[in-house]
């Protein structure tokens, strides 16, 4: 629902030429955590996001691996235009198809870089390499840096 109430908001900030005021109640969301800033999806973007004191969500979605851990990630398979397979190689659109992460188990997944590569979306966007984190190690760490979430939106 948040989605619904964000987008008219958003799609009139982008043409206002001076500040619009935030409307009361609005749901300030890390969204793959800072993926403008950091490569998404990964621990730091999410600890990046806790920085801007505004952000009551972080909006994540998870798949789960073959040993059944929820692991962070947009898709359930590896995206080629983040990831990179172990090695460092590029990972086709072709072969993207058959990375399903839940043919993997979490150890063979923290092989592969998502974050070396960057992303086409955001010029700013650091590129570092980065795993697609346990959604366990996510929340760990975002409680340590004193996240106390006001609203969960957790997406499959």
């Amino acid at each position: 629902m948040a989605y619904v109430r964000c987008t008219p908001f958003l799609t009139c900030k982008l043409t206002e030429k001076r500040p619009v005021p935030v409307p009361p109640g609005f749901d300030w969301q890390g969204h793959r955590g800072a993926r403008g800033l950091l490569p998404e999806n990964t621990v730091p973007a999410f600890l990046r996001a806790l920085e801007f004191p505004q952000v009551r969500t972080l909006e994540l979605d998870v798949a789960v691996s073959k040993d059944k851990q929820l692991i962070v990630s947009h898709e359930p398979w590896f995206n080629p235009d983040i990831c990179r397979l172990p090695g460092g190689a590029a990972i086709s659109k072709s072969d993207s198809a058959k990375l399903l992460i839940y043919h993997l188990t979490a150890a063979e997944i923290r092989a592969f870089d998502c974050g070396s590569q960057g992303t086409h979306d955001f010029g700013v966007s650091n590129r570092c390499p980065r795993t697609s984190p346990p959604c366990a190690k996510l929340w760990k760490r975002s409680r340590n840096a004193g996240f106390q979430p006001e609203n969960s939106t957790l997406e499959h």
